[in-house]
């Protein structure tokens, strides 16, 4: 992934910026660019060149915007703001390796598999550790055991957002397989944003393993 912000998240952050700081958006924008590099220097990931470096430099830009909008509107809107431009580019992310399977399995449980297979060989999700706890015909159990996304934020002094950036998981599964229940494993703070040790994903076929849903 390059260090450059695409043009559609760019364009993600002015259509949220515009609703939450009107005519001053053009403001907010450039001071949260001229601030990513500054957070970044604030973790290890300062003066780095790899790929998850890379992923940094460009997820750098919304915390960096947060800080903006919470000095301008408070830290509840600025929350508000932030998850729409994450979750809205998470989203499109996920959907985009969703999109590229040249090989889409018709039945949903084998349409999972190989979307975390190809995902798991591309930036960021190549960087989480992948452990599987349960796999059935009609159950797909996984942990995330290791998030660098919230040893970013947490290094930069924005643990909070990790929560919110769980959430692009919970938009994403039920949308594009809506023929599956996802759940995380009984609790949805159990990620490792909420607190818990471990990102839970569990995913089961409706229908055949709701009776496997604690």
């Amino acid at each position: 992934m390059n260090r450059s912000l695409s043009n559609s998240d760019i364009g993600t952050a002015i259509s949220v910026l515009r609703r939450f700081a009107g005519g001053s958006w053009p403001i907010v924008l450039l001071k949260g660019l001229l601030g990513t590099q500054a957070l970044v220097k604030r973790s290890h990931w300062k003066g780095r060149r790899d790929e998850q470096a890379a992923f940094v430099h460009r997820l750098a830009l919304l915390p960096a915007l947060y800080l903006q909008l919470k000095a301008r509107l408070g830290t509840e809107q600025a929350l508000v703001a932030f998850r729409q431009m994450m979750v809205t580019i998470g989203v499109r992310e996920v959907n985009g390796i969703l999109q590229s399977l040249t090989d889409h399995p018709t039945d949903p449980m084998n349409k999972l598999l190989a979307f975390l297979e190809v995902g798991q060989r591309g930036s960021p999700n190549k960087f989480y550790p992948f452990t599987i706890v349960a796999q059935t015909p009609d159950r797909f159990h996984y942990q995330i055991t290791g998030c660098f996304v919230h040893e970013f934020f947490t290094e930069i002094g924005m643990p909070e957002l990790t929560s919110l950036f769980c959430d692009i998981d919970e938009e994403f599964y039920p949308s594009a397989f809506p023929e599956l229940h996802f759940q995380r494993d009984g609790d949805m703070a159990h990620t490792i944003g909420r607190g818990h040790p471990v990102c839970e994903f569990v995913l089961d076929r409706k229908g055949v393993g709701e009776d496997l849903i604690p």
